[in-house]
């Protein structure tokens, strides 16, 4: 399928063409509790089945934690069998981590949108909250060996295609192969061009100094391993294309969140704004 040909076709008539689950939420707000909400459910359902629950979780977007505390809090929601695993974690150009001070810390934002909102008795065990360390990337996989893989993977996809920050190389010079890409790990990667223009764009006024040069991130392996992964949209226009280009444009290592739709078990969750047509107009 041409996926250029299913720019323009409305969201209510996408499920003509996929099989794909797609849950179009009115608005920002409603896709956070729909989000929480598929989280509390999973950890309630295997809490009554005396199973343990572990995701992959993003920062970005992060609206659902403080909804998903709510929930846990008002019914009592056991966390502490629950495992998490950051997708990611900013570097700065020595590729060393950047201090909680930093405004793209992801560790802090984690702890202060969902770990310091969970009431003590509930909470995850902070030991068991994993973050990839670019000093022993082979640490995340342990974590992953142990207690995944995930039950779910909330995953976003970037402007150009990257899952977490796993990316295509841009280089004329090299290429991955697909097989190598897909079975990669926790690995340390230099951030793309567009993805730290974009990124500056959405997350500081523009400001791309902000924005640190290098990251931390799992690689596919363990984020296709997950039993489901819910695809997670919610960036308004300029996400639109990068929506339909998820699910309808053949895989490939040069966009990456393509081969999310191989997945036995991939969801999408998007609101109305996001799940527009593609429109193309003058300012």
């Amino acid at each position: 399928m041409n996926w250029k040909k299913m720019l323009g076709v409305p969201a209510d008539d996408l499920p003509k063409h996929t099989s794909i689950k797609i849950a179009v939420l009115p608005d920002l707000d409603g896709l956070y509790r729909h989000v929480a909400r598929h989280m509390a459910d999973v950890v309630i359902a295997n809490n009554k089945a005396g199973k343990p629950t572990s995701f992959i979780l993003p920062v970005g977007p992060t609206g659902q934690y403080p909804e998903f505390a709510k929930i846990v809090n008002a019914e009592r929601v056991d966390c502490r069998p629950l495992t998490t695993f950051n997708m990611d974690e900013y570097l700065d150009w020595q590729g060393r981590l950047i201090p909680e001070s930093h405004p793209m810390n992801f560790r802090k934002a984690m702890h202060e949108m969902l770990w310091d909102r969970v009431e003590k008795e509930l909470r995850m065990p902070a030991e068991r909250m994993f973050f990839p360390d670019p000093g022993c990337p082979e640490r995340m996989d342990e974590a992953f060996d142990t207690y995944g893989p995930a039950d779910v993977c909330y995953a976003g996809v970037g402007y150009h295609g990257h899952v977490a920050f796993n990316e295509a190389i841009i280089s004329r010079w090299y290429k991955v192969p697909e097989d190598e890409f897909l079975n990669a790990r926790t690995h340390i990667v230099a951030i793309a061009d567009d993805t730290f223009v974009i990124n500056s764009v959405r997350e500081a006024g523009g400001n791309c100094e902000i924005i640190p040069p290098f990251a931390v991130t799992i690689g596919m392996r363990d984020i296709m391993a997950s039993r489901h992964i819910e695809g997670l949209f919610y960036c308004g226009h300029w996400q639109r294309t990068v929506f339909r280009r998820t699910l309808f444009q053949e895989p490939t290592v040069e966009y990456p969140g393509t081969f999310l739709k191989q997945h036995d078990s991939f969801s999408v969750s998007i609101d109305a704004l996001t799940a527009a047509p593609v429109e193309a107009k003058p300012l």
